[in-house]
């Protein structure tokens, strides 16, 4: 796995301060607690390489939406007046290193997702085609507003399922 290799590289991976620490990896996190926080607005006050995951600002649940790693990144922001470089969508990086490991070309891909300032962008920058699913954050209105445009566009996963079966 990832973790082990950089383990393996000598790369301290630990959730508590300590002046050996030199990046913050900042990603979704369930667990999240204002100690966190604090750690990561100090290594990234002091310094520390600051690496986000991806922006999306907030993330559906079944009642709505819970704040997402953008909303992270504008409260770290506010503490420490840095903003991170963003590994993930929406930039095509990751896209580029799935194809590579697995062999495919990007005619062979398609990303899948319900936003279109990182999901859809990010498919858009790779050269592969998207499908927005309306059952998250996009709504239908936002399609017209956006100069993102999938290149398919369907209710649900479930949608997709079906016309895959077809």
């Amino acid at each position: 796995s990832m973790i082990a290799e950089m383990e393996e590289a000598g790369i301290l991976l630990t959730q508590e301060y300590s002046d050996k620490v030199t990046g913050v990896i900042l990603g979704y996190d369930t667990e999240l607690v204002y100690e966190k926080l604090e750690i990561a607005s100090r290594l990234i006050t002091e310094g520390a390489l600051y690496i986000a995951t991806h922006p999306d600002l907030v993330c559906p649940v079944s009642f709505g939406f819970v704040p997402d790693v953008g909303g992270y990144i504008k409260m770290l922001e506010y503490a420490t007046k840095r903003t991170p470089v963003v590994i993930g969508k929406p930039k095509r990086m990751i896209i580029d290193m799935i194809l590579s490991k697995n062999n495919y070309k990007s005619e062979e891909a398609v990303l899948v997702g319900d936003r279109l300032y990182t999901d859809i962008a990010c498919g858009v920058n790779a050269g592969i085609d998207t499908v927005l699913v309306l059952s998250g954050e996009t709504k239908e209105e936002d399609l017209s507003k956006s100069d993102i445009k999938p290149a398919y566009v369907l209710n649900d996963v479930s949608s997709l399922y079906d016309e895959l079966k077809r």
